[in-house]
């Protein structure tokens, strides 16, 4: 009988999880291009990029995308691997990036007064993210900083930064289906220059 053992079972990354199975934050909202300068118009540059924060692969069949007025179609789903990001642009616009999407959704992110925007299914929601009032970029996205992959910590201004990588060949700055550089280690360097407290030995 010793061998109903179940190590098998820790592969989690065979097992692949429909959108709908899916709780509160196991998505979040990780990056969006809501104001594109170097696009012949905003709806050739915009996009949503979602992180899947499980241990397990996603397939994102019955995903849905809504602002603050109604819901997008929701176009060309992906399976999305564990810790994987998906990106998706605008349905009907030939991206000016060059992003090949993993999905599509018709409707635009307002740059003017702000937006939200919500992924969900018909369980429930997954993310919310509401940047009404917040400060948009001209040209760059806004990044949520690595260290604030959380559904709630998204929700604050103070966690986002903006994109700093160009986006292909653009003057636009993003980085559009990768890791964030916002709140990257890097970006902590400079409190190194505290180590200059040292040469208190000398006494």
């Amino acid at each position: 009988s010793g061998d109903s053992g179940t190590a098998d079972t820790g592969d989690t990354g065979d097992v692949i999880v429909n959108v709908t199975d899916l709780s509160e934050g196991d998505l979040i909202i990780t990056e969006l291009m809501v104001n594109p300068s170097d696009c012949t118009s905003d709806p050739y540059g915009e996009y949503i990029e979602i992180y899947n924060n499980t241990d397990f692969t996603v397939d994102l069949d019955g995903l849905k995308i809504s602002d603050n007025v109604s819901t997008s179609s929701f176009k060309e789903t992906a399976i999305v691997e564990a810790g994987g990001y998906a990106v998706g642009t605008r349905d009907g616009y030939a991206n000016c990036y060059g992003i090949e999407a993993d999905f599509e959704f018709s409707q635009g992110l307002n740059n003017g007064d702000g937006d939200s925007v919500t992924i969900w299914h018909a369980n429930g929601d997954l993310d919310v993210v509401d940047y009404q009032g917040w400060t948009i970029p001209n040209g760059a996205s806004l990044e949520l900083s690595v260290a604030a992959y959380d559904a709630d910590a998204n929700d604050d201004e103070s966690n986002w930064c903006e994109g700093v990588g160009n986006l292909q060949d653009s003057d636009d700055l993003g980085s559009a289906g990768g890791d964030n550089d916002c709140g990257a280690v890097g970006d902590t360097g400079d409190t190194g220059d505290t180590g200059d407290t040292g040469d208190t030995g000398d006494t």
